[in-house]
């Protein structure tokens, strides 16, 4: 009863702002200027469909320069092949840390100008199914919030991310269903997983971490930004 409560009470208050309702009511006072990030370098994950695909795009229309990453070299190099000289690509399963560390090194070791502009954190996963990582985590632990810990902190450890350099963070309107619970961001027990819920464990835990990296990195001139887009019509949310 008290879930059946609680997820009445998240779609009365939100489905209306998440929708397509809520989208075409703020586009009417939307300053939809033109960006222009010629110069910038741009790094996405969770780049090769949905909304990673779309940030992707919408970069490389306005003039920056793209490393898209993502898992699936097919959709990689349909993207690539799509949008041209402007974004590379980059296949690496962003919930193995091991895959992570090389693409670092492949950044730190590059003869070309690495630094990243703009780097969006974009890759989720909501699991149906209990699964353990390489390195023994959770499965959508590792790829929602561990390694995004690990590949920002990385690129800042490593000299990797510009002056002024901006990190927006895609969590989920998902999030607003729960508190921050620390023991249920990583559960072990299969008995015990709930997709659905760990899924938002981990997004409301996004918000926190992002508020962390603007502490922690304060005397840096660097931005950090969380932002969930609301319902949005991927393959994920089908």
């Amino acid at each position: 009863m008290r879930d059946a409560l609680k997820g009445l009470h998240f779609f009365t208050r939100f489905a209306y702002s998440f929708s397509a309702l809520g989208y075409r009511q703020r586009r009417l006072f939307w300053n939809d200027q033109p960006g222009d990030f010629g110069g910038e370098r741009w790094l996405v994950t969770g780049a090769s469909g949905g909304i990673g695909r779309a940030i992707t795009e919408g970069a490389a229309e306005q003039g920056g320069e793209v490393l898209a990453v993502a898992r699936s070299k097919a959709k990689l190099a349909e993207l690539t092949t799509d949008c041209g000289d402007a974004v590379t690509a980059a296949a690496v399963d962003l919930s193995k840390q091991k895959e992570i560390e090389a693409l670092l090194d492949q950044l730190a070791e590059s003869t070309s100008n690495s630094t990243i502009d703009v780097l969006v954190n974009n890759v989720g996963v909501l699991l149906n199914e209990h699964q353990l990582g390489d390195d023994g985590h959770e499965l959508s632990f590792s790829t929602n919030l561990l390694n995004h810990y690990r590949l920002t902190n990385g690129l800042a450890e490593r000299g990797l991310l510009a002056d002024n350099a901006v990190v927006i963070n895609m969590t989920s309107g998902g999030m607003y269903n729960v508190p921050l619970v620390v023991s249920k961001l990583n559960v072990l027990d299969a008995q015990a997983y709930d997709g659905v819920l760990a899924y938002a464990y981990q997004k409301r835990a996004q918000v926190v971490l992002n508020a962390w990296w603007r502490e922690h990195y304060a005397d840096r001139p660097w931005s950090f930004y969380v932002m969930h887009p609301g319902w949005v019509d991927t393959e994920g949310v089908k």
